[in-house]
């Protein structure tokens, strides 16, 4: 038998490096694009009439895989008053129900990303001034959408496998206890 990484951490592997070039890729080249326009309207005045609308598109991307990113590393902003009072059992099963709660949401926008995206396939609609096809906006909603759907559902599930995983150990604690006495 083989051993090594199980074949569903290389799959999350590959997903967070997925991730990750996407964001920064993108950044560079929103940086970049803007900067070599800013620097041609100032100096050269001169301008690319589709690098604005190019960066609101990468921008839209961004956006959508970025808070796939949040929800992998846990950084979204959350008000926590009362999270911060809740002690052990009690702050498993928040956490369980927030995140079958923030899934099913997650799952629902991401079929209705889904359904925008073949929408405006059928359509065929295209941007004003560059004529790229508006599926591709929507293609970064689906896909940023999905992968948060996706975190929010590994999340929850490895939560519902360690509090199952606490309750056994504590009943086989509990148990051994009794035996000695």
């Amino acid at each position: 038998m083989k051993t090594g990484i199980p074949w569903y951490k290389r799959v999350d592997d590959i997903i967070k490096h997925m991730e990750h070039i996407i964001i920064g890729s993108g950044m560079i080249f929103i940086s970049a694009i803007v900067m070599i326009n800013t620097i041609l309207r100032y100096f050269f005045n001169s301008s690319w009439t589709w690098a604005e609308e190019i960066a609101r598109y990468v921008v839209v991307w961004i956006c959508f895989v970025g808070c796939a990113s949040c929800v992998r590393f846990g950084s979204h902003v959350i008000v926590d008053v009362f999270i911060q009072n809740l002690k052990g059992k009690a702050r498993i099963i928040y956490d369980i129900v927030m995140g079958i709660l923030c899934s099913g949401f997650a799952v629902f926008l991401a079929k209705m990303g889904f359904a925008s995206l073949t929408s405006s396939a059928k359509l065929g609609n295209v941007s004003a001034m560059t004529g790229i096809p508006i599926w591709t906006i929507f293609l970064g909603v689906a896909l940023g959408l999905s992968l948060i759907s996706y975190g929010y559902i590994k999340s929850t599930v490895i939560n519902i496998l360690n509090f199952i995983k606490s309750e056994k150990n504590k009943k086989q604690a509990s148990g051994s206890g009794e035996a000695q006495i």
